[in-house]
């Protein structure tokens, strides 16, 4: 084999060894063993045409590990993020809850069961519901209204019958 060949395949093979994630000089001092190994072994010929189809054969296979050990590095930063995220939205409802058994008469365990959004649906109605606007205001006096008993009065005297009328 001449030396264009032998330093054309020693680069296919770095390429290929470093893509799988092996370091450099790992890979070199496997070359060199393999090198030492074959001395003797005298190559079969090929053709021209053949040795490029496996130096391309070779490279795509590095293309495909490389590709292959990005996939996996951005699968992780995926992962990593989504656990980020729910950790986050725990940390939120957990804090929503708390502010909500504060203002509200629900329990812990009433609270756990709901989502995100429903948690925030309910503090968003306590905050409205506590404060002091005209509606409100009027409602609850409406409310003390209602519910407000009259006091007993003696009504008035009806000559006509000689009785009393009204009162309680």
């Amino acid at each position: 084999m001449s030396l264009a060949a032998t330093e054309q395949s020693k680069d296919d093979f770095m390429t290929a060894c470093i893509a799988d994630g092996v370091a450099k000089d790992v890979c070199e001092a496997r070359w060199k063993a393999a090198q030492e190994s074959n001395e003797g072994v005298a190559e079969p010929a090929q053709s021209p045409g053949d040795a490029k189809l496996l130096n391309q054969i070779e490279m795509l296979n590095a293309r495909v590990a490389l590709r292959e050990k990005q996939l996996k590095q951005a699968i992780g930063i995926a992962n990593r993020a989504n656990d980020e995220r729910k950790a986050k939205e725990e940390a939120e409802k957990q804090s929503l809850i708390q502010s909500i058994q504060i203002d509200g008469k629900f329990s812990k365990e009433e609270l756990d069961k709901k989502s995100l959004s429903e948690l925030t649906t309910m503090r968003f109605t306590l905050d409205r519901s506590i404060e002091k606007t005209f509606v409100n205001v009027a409602a609850e006096i409406d409310e003390a209204r209602r519910q407000h008993k009259p006091h007993l009065t003696a009504g008035y005297y009806d000559s006509a019958t000689e009785t009393w009328k009204g009162g309680n």
